[in-house]
């Protein structure tokens, strides 16, 4: 985190970078063309914001600071509120949005404004779990269901969908309302620990087939390391190509065509980590935990 805010920084203003980027940047060891850059040389460089002469106002914006690392968020919000409090140069704020963690907890008596999120969007996400809510036609539970959903969200949209896909499954297989609410009460609240329930449950799902396990682990390599976002065909493409190299191909006379699976496989095989989205015309593949 603290070097993606150093970068945008530097992406917004360039003057900065001869302030007091270019001396640590000189003083960092190097492997070939990469530079190893040393923690706290990078804390220096964010503090030194506080003293760069001429400069315009600067205003940060930084989002999800709960899912960085420990350390990281520890020593990126230190230095925020001493820059916000101390800056000689120039007009500078910061604006954080988080989940409740114990570093932002303990901090908050020291901010002069601060809004909970969960407070401000309640009226949404109760109208967003009772769309689906009612798609899974739920009656004697619906209003328990969705105070639930809403309590239990603390602002976190892709947590209540998440939630939605979840009970969706359920339903499918034919539960009846209360083991689905029973299903819903019995779901991770924490997202994190909500990712590692999926998995799980994806690893459940295909043990009985290796191929799915394979086709799996291939789809997230594809679309996690791809220099651009796939297309769903690339990656159904992807699949159809076997694993082995020399694994002889077709004939000419007998087409590709057969070897693609359809869409459902990367439903199936991506346990909700992966999703569609429309773009320019076509749908592309992104990963649910980098939205």
């Amino acid at each position: 985190m603290l070097r993606s805010v150093l970068y945008d920084v530097l992406r917004r203003d360039q003057t900065f970078f001869y302030h007091r980027f270019q001396t640590e940047y000189r003083a960092q060891p190097r492997r070939g063309l990469r530079v190893e850059w040393d923690y706290d040389s990078l804390k220096a460089i964010l503090k030194s914001l506080q003293d760069q002469s001429p400069a315009k106002p600067l205003y940060l914006i930084i989002d999800a600071v709960d899912e960085s690392e420990d350390r990281d968020r520890r020593d990126v919000l230190n230095i925020l509120f001493e820059l916000c409090s101390e800056a000689k140069c120039r007009t500078m704020k910061a604006f954080v949005a988080s989940r409740p963690v114990g570093e932002i907890e303990l901090r908050r008596s020291r901010v002069q404004n601060s809004i909970k999120l969960q407070d401000v969007t309640k009226s949404a996400i109760s109208s967003f779990a009772c769309s689906f809510l009612k798609d899974l036609q739920f009656t004697r539970l619906f209003d328990q269901a969705t105070e639930y959903i809403v309590e239990n969200a603390q602002g976190v949209f892709l947590w209540v969908d998440l939630v939605g896909r979840a009970l969706l499954d359920r339903a499918e297989r034919g539960s009846s309302e209360n083991d689905i609410f029973g299903f819903l009460r019995s779901l991770p609240k924490d997202l994190k620990d909500f990712y590692r329930h999926m998995f799980k449950t994806m690893i459940l799902e295909m043990r009985r087939e290796e191929k799915d396990i394979r086709d799996g682990i291939k789809m997230f390599r594809f679309v996690l390391y791809a220099r651009r976002s796939l297309t769903v065909s690339e990656l159904l493409h992807a699949l159809g190509v076997p694993d082995d190299p020399n694994t002889a191909f077709p004939h000419l006379e007998d087409s590709f065509e057969r070897f693609i699976p359809s869409k459902q496989r990367i439903l199936f095989c991506g346990g909700n980590f992966l999703e569609s989205k429309p773009h320019n015309g076509t749908s592309i593949l992104a990963s649910t935990f980098q939205t």
